[in-house]
């Protein structure tokens, strides 16, 4: 391994630990508030709207559609809440990874916000939105290229499609040529270490939830009664809406954790990059080649 290589994948995801358990305390809170919110906001439309699909009623058609409608609005309204609080997040964390003692996520919120970062952020989920909707294919190398651009408008101060060149720049950056030194493809490992992580949380903290719904149903059942889907939701609201908050906090920790992940790498590869252009610019002082300014920088290291 030389120092233009990235750090081994394995080490790399494990070192997302412990800078992401470290700040957790700090980060969760100012994120978890807004999720929350919107999720209890989610579970209630979600009720109300199967209440109103599950009506036999002929008159209640205007309502159905006015409630899909407002639905569907509303699952568009939280989906873009989520990227926010991904970005808050990932902003945050490039504090931590740039060296400050301490994240302020009042700052990283306060970044989000601003209209020219908004905009930037806007582009990124078309972009994402569109390859995800070609079967999802495509998805698999936009996403992570795509995902250089937050830390670099954090730490870097670029905005626009100077970010998204940013991140295509860093996404392909590799001198060896080997492929497990593409960081795009290190930054898609990380998405799916993600993927699986928050999945793995979500059915741990939903499982007791979803047993006591199906005992409910079962009883119902045993005795005999018909089970309307409109009433049976109804009444497991209870049971679905601390699910559902359980679930949105399990979402702000393992999202807490790409965000590191996506830092940390950010700052492998724009290490590397810019030691290349050191070189380069060595040499091209110095009229040498790379490689002896590479060789002299070396010596240097080591004397």
């Amino acid at each position: 391994m030389t120092d233009l290589d990235l750090t081994p994948f394995r080490l790399l995801i494990d070192g997302i630990v412990v800078p992401a358990r470290r700040h957790v305390r700090e980060t969760i809170l100012p994120v978890a508030i807004p999720v929350v919110i919107s999720s209890i906001l989610l579970t209630v439309a979600q009720l109300r709207w199967f209440r109103i699909m599950s009506s036999d009623d002929p008159s209640a058609a205007p309502e159905f559609f006015a409630g899909c409608f407002l639905f569907m609005l509303l699952a568009l309204v939280v989906t873009m809440l989520y990227g926010l609080v991904f970005a808050a997040l990932t902003m945050g964390a490039m504090q931590a990874v740039s060296g400050r003692p301490r994240i302020r996520m009042t700052q990283a919120w306060a970044l989000v916000v601003r209209p020219s970062v908004l905009g930037t952020l806007i582009l990124i989920g078309v972009a994402s939105g569109l390859s995800m909707a070609m079967c999802y294919i495509p998805a698999l190398y936009v996403v992570p290229v795509l995902s250089f651009a937050l830390p670099a408008m954090a730490d870097e101060g670029l905005r626009g499609f100077a970010a998204l060149r940013r991140a295509g720049e860093l996404a392909h950056f590799n001198p060896t040529g080997r492929w497990t030194q593409i960081p795009w493809l290190q930054m898609l490992l990380i998405l799916v270490v993600g993927f699986v992580l928050y999945y793995a949380v979500a059915f741990a903290v939903q499982l007791p939830f979803i047993i006591a719904q199906q005992v409910i149903i079962l009883r119902e059942a045993a005795a005999g009664q018909v089970v309307d889907p409109g009433e049976l939701m109804a009444s497991t609201f209870w049971l679905q809406l601390p699910a559902n908050v359980l679930n949105a906090l399990a979402t702000a920790v393992t999202w807490l954790y790409s965000a590191f992940g996506t830092c940390l790498l950010f700052q492998e590869v724009r290490r590397r990059k810019e030691a290349g252009d050191l070189e380069a610019a060595i040499a091209r002082l110095t009229g040498r080649s790379a490689e002896s300014a590479s060789g002299t920088a070396g010596d240097r290291d080591v004397s």
